[in-house]
This record gives C-alpha cells, structure tokens and sequence, in this order.
C-alpha cells in the first residue's frame, strides 16, 4: 500500500464521511439525544485519551528538529534556531499536560492540583523523545522534511478548527441539555446550516442573558453538573469536534516510512488505526454531548483531507527546498563538516 492515498482509499473515506453528513444534517438532534451518556466510561475514556497520539507526534516532531537539524553557516544561528525549537517542545509539552489535566477535572467533577500539569508534560516528554535516539544519521534529511509536515499539517489543522469553531458558534448538546434539559435542547438546539444560529457574538457567552432566560443561578449549576470550572465560549465551539481532528491527525506518521525501511509497502495499514482511533473519538464525542454527528464527521474530513493535500503534494517540494538550502550553503549537513 502506498504512502499517499489513492483513489479508491478517497472513494471509500471521503464518500463514507458524505454520506454520515448527510444523515446528519437531518438527524443530528436525534442522535445526539439517543446516544447522550455523559456517565458513560468509554466517552470519558475517549474523552481522555483521543488527543494524546496527536501530542506525542508533535514532541517527537521537533526531537526530530533538535537531533536531526543541519546547522546554520552561522553559530549564533544555531543557537537561536534550537533555543526557539526547544522552548516551542516545552510550552506544547506543558499545553498538553495542562489540557489532559483540564480534561481530567472534568470526567471526574474534581479540581486536581495545578503543578500536576507539569507531571503530564513530564509524561508527554518521556513516552515521545526519546525515540529520536533509535534513529540513524543517513536519514536525515528525509526525518527533517518528515518533522516539518508533521508541524506544518497540524497547524493547518489548529487554525482551520479555531476558525470555524468562532464562525459557527454552535452551542454544544450537553451546555444546552445541562442549562434547561430537553426541552432547552429542542427549543435552541441549532442545526449545520445555521452559522451563530440562536447564538450570536453579542450574547452567546453571556450568564446574565441565560440566568434571565433559564433563571438565576442557572449557568454556574450547569457547567458544575458538567464539571466545568469556568463557563466560557468552548461551550459554543462544537463545531467541527476538535478532539476527532486530532484523533485522525496522526495519520501523518504513516510518511515516516522515509527514514523506517521497514514500513515501506506498508504504509497504507499505518493509516487504518488511525482511521479506527478517529472513530472511536467521534462516537464517544456524541456519547459525551460535546458534538453532533456533523461536528464529527466534518473534523474527521479536515483532517483527512490537511493530511491529503500535505503527502500528496507538499513532500516533494519541501525535499526540493531541503536540498536547495544545502547546495546554496544556508545550511550545511554535519556530513559535510566532518
């Protein structure tokens, strides 16, 4: 299997995501009401989990940068270059420690110490750096090439999801189940196809105007049923479901077949746990009321379709640029300084 989708890999995922899409625009709101389990173990599970294989990739990522960069011509170079690399690696391993930690506040209503972010980041940091130290040198500019799709593909991938999530601004089926129970969900509930919908950006994050409507009090009782600390606009950002995006986002690895012989010719069966993973972050993102059906099926698209564009077109050009870099002597392989 090739390390690039092929058409009738396309067929089969995009067509499947199009026609879920489909059902969902009619049958959100029903679906979303039968699988609703809030207390549900595999949604919380999955609630927990679904993320971390998207943050390993990116630490493994730039540990690959760190070990594996050709240098500057110029020393202070070198050292700007792996002091801002370095101190990228340290704040996402931080902002995925905390965020497994405000996760994890969440599933279990509890207010665990702060400092445990930093314990997480610790964790990240152990399970996905020290790979890099397996690796051999002679791969190096396919492993720096790999490294930087993978953090490029990811950044498309952040700011496709912020942008939309801000555009919609669709409530999620929990907040509106936990301020006013069915009935709110029915008589607020917004479908695809309305952007801001009943929310708009005057009102949407405002408790006064949902105390008035649901009455006082109303907000704070709700985000505690939900074990939420705080209420905020993420509650109206349900739209496309970040959590599957980042599920399918390590999709990408299946590209380090560059510099793993061994995954050569097998690249398309790296994929399918991926493809699986995501859709076990979808289910149990509707299961746990933070998305619909279609909130799923568009974040498992985005991320298909970043993960398409990037292998099927960007590798070559980015292996062309590596290697203009060095025959112009803007960087130069430790090879050629031995």
């Amino acid at each position: 299997m090739k390390r690039t989708m092929n058409w009738v890999e396309r067929a089969i995922v995009y067509g499947l995501l199009g026609v879920l899409f489909l059902i969902g625009i009619f049958l959100d709101l029903p679906i979303s009401q039968g699988l609703y389990a809030p207390d549900n173990l595999f949604g919380q599970i999955m609630e927990l989990t679904a993320e971390i294989p998207v943050w390993v990739l990116i630490l493994f990522s730039l540990a690959l940068i760190v070990k594996f960069h050709p240098d500057f011509s110029k020393d202070w170079a070198n050292i700007l270059f792996l002091t801002v690399v370095m101190t990228g690696g340290l704040f996402v391993a931080y902002y995925a420690g905390h965020h497994f930690l405000k996760l994890l506040n969440r599933v279990t209503h509890q207010d665990l110490p702060s400092y445990l972010s930093f314990v997480y980041a610790l964790v990240y940091l152990a399970i996905s750096c020290p790979w890099v130290f397996l690796l051999k040198e002679e791969h190096r500019r396919e492993m720096m090439v790999f490294a930087t799709l993978v953090i490029a593909m990811l950044g498309t991938t952040l700011l496709l999801m912020q942008g939309l999530k801000m555009l919609w601004l669709r409530p999620r089926f929990r907040t509106l189940m936990a301020l006013g129970g069915e009935e709110a969900v029915s008589a607020l509930w917004c479908p695809i196809y309305k952007i801001n919908g009943f929310w708009n950006f005057d009102s949407s994050f405002s408790e006064a105007i949902l105390d008035e409507r649901f009455g006082a009090g109303t907000v704070a009782s709700a985000m505690e049923s939900l074990g939420i600390k705080e209420w905020a606009e993420e509650e109206f950002y349900a739209f496309p479901s970040g959590h599957t995006m980042h599920a399918v986002a390590p999709l990408m690895l299946c590209m380090a077949s560059g510099f793993l012989p061994k995954m050569k010719g097998k690249e398309g069966y790296v994929r399918i746990p991926f493809y699986a993973w995501g859709i076990l972050a979808a289910v149990g993102r509707i299961v746990r009321g933070a998305h619909h059906l279609t909130d799923v099926t568009f974040g498992f698209f985005v991320a298909v379709i970043v993960f398409d564009m990037y292998s099927s077109y960007l590798e070559k050009p980015f292996l062309k640029l590596y290697d203009r870099f060095v025959e112009e002597g803007k960087v130069k392989t430790r090879e050629k300084n031995a």
